[in-house]
C-alpha cells in the first residue's frame, strides 16, 4: 500500500509541527524550573560514595552498611551469572563501584 504524495506531505508537516511544539514545551518547562546555584554547589560538595550508596554524608556506619548490602544485592555478579556477557560486565563494574564507595565511606567514619 503506497501513500499518495499529499498523504506523505501531511505526515511530514504533522511531524514537523509536533517536533516544534514539543521543543517549545520542553524549553519552557526547563526555563520555568531553573536549578538555583546553591543547590548545584551543594550537589558538588557531596562525596561520591554518598551518591553511589544513596545515603547522606551524615549517615551512621550502620546506615552505610545497610545501604551497601542493599546495593550489592542488586548488582551481585553471581546473581547475573546466567545472563548475557554485557549484563555480567555491567554488574561487575557496578559492584566494584559499590565496594569502593563502601570502603571510602568506612575510611571517613
Amino acid at each position: 500500500m503506497a501513500l499518495a504524495a499529499n498523504e506523505l506531505g501531511i505526515i511530514v508537516v504533522g511531524l514537523a509541527v509536533g517536533y516544534w511544539v514539543m521543543s517549545y514545551v520542553i524549553e519552557k518547562r526547563s526555563s520555568a524550573n531553573p536549578t538555583p546555584a546553591s543547590e548545584e554547589k551543594e550537589e558538588a560538595i557531596v562525596p561520591a560514595w554518598c551518591a553511589v550508596l544513596e545515603v547522606s554524608p551524615n549517615s551512621s556506619r550502620d546506615e552505610i552498611t545497610r545501604a551497601y548490602n542493599k546495593k550489592i544485592r542488586e548488582y551481585d555478579p553471581e546473581k547475573v551469572a546466567d545472563m548475557g556477557a554485557e549484563i555480567r560486565s555491567v554488574a561487575a563494574t557496578r559492584a566494584q563501584e559499590i565496594n569502593r564507595a563502601y570502603d571510602e565511606a568506612l575510611r571517613e567514619r
